[in-house]
């Protein structure tokens, strides 16, 4: 036979005696020293019964774990990522600089062209000049031109475009660690236009983002091929 659930009792204090802290009903606890500091641990308790309760109201078929595993779910959402990983919701990439929207496309450029070579594996030396030889601007800029040729773009990426050419190249070739030696101010200019225009899909419309980076695929297929 089972045992019985273990039951918690607290000291009530005897009716004629309140609010007297002197005198009390015999219970499993000792008389509280401090009437106070009893009362208010009492209400703590009754706090707890409450919630407690209220989280066994489950339908039979139902426990108090499976709201986690709903949140564990939504946790899985893939649209919860880019949530997490995006700026605030209050960003207005329209009013943001040029070298700021690079400056975010930048990493997640990278990011994608890190993920497509990291497997197979391969050694970290020709794993790291792969990577290199695709984020560098020469590079960026000649996928660029492959890019718009088969990307219809809106008014206002073109516009994006623009203002990633017109931007500062000293600061953007200083933030990559790169000299005046490293290309053109054509490459550059280039190169900083197509990572504004990343960054500034990412941020306004995810769709046309993912649309991009699977045009860029594309490209990047045709040429690992060649």
């Amino acid at each position: 036979m089972p045992s019985p659930p273990l039951q918690l009792a607290f000291c009530h204090p005897h009716p004629s005696s309140i609010p007297s802290p002197t005198s009390f009903t015999v219970g499993l606890l000792p008389p509280p020293r401090n009437y106070s500091r009893w009362q208010h641990g009492k209400q703590l308790y009754q706090k707890g019964l409450l919630i407690m309760h209220e989280s066994n109201q489950h339908s039979p078929n139902e426990s108090p774990l499976d709201d986690i595993c709903s949140k564990t779910t939504a946790a899985d959402d893939p649209s919860l990522f880019f949530e997490l990983m995006s700026p605030a919701t209050t960003a207005q990439p329209d009013q943001m600089s040029a070298s700021s929207l690079a400056y975010l496309g930048d990493v997640l450029f990278e990011l994608f062209i890190r993920s497509r070579y990291v497997w197979p594996e391969r050694r970290m030396s020709d794993l790291q000049n792969k990577v290199v030889s695709i984020v560098r601007a020469d590079a960026q800029a000649s996928l660029l031109k492959k890019f718009i040729k088969s990307f219809p773009l809106t008014p206002a990426e073109q516009t994006v475009l623009s203002r990633g050419r017109n931007a500062n190249l000293s600061a953007r070739k200083k933030m990559k660690g790169m000299g005046d030696s490293v290309g053109g101010a054509s490459v550059f200019q280039d190169s900083t236009a197509f990572e504004a225009l990343l960054g500034y899909a990412y941020i306004y419309d995810k769709q046309r983002f993912a649309a991009m980076i699977n045009t860029i695929k594309l490209c990047l297929d045709e040429s690992d091929s060649e």
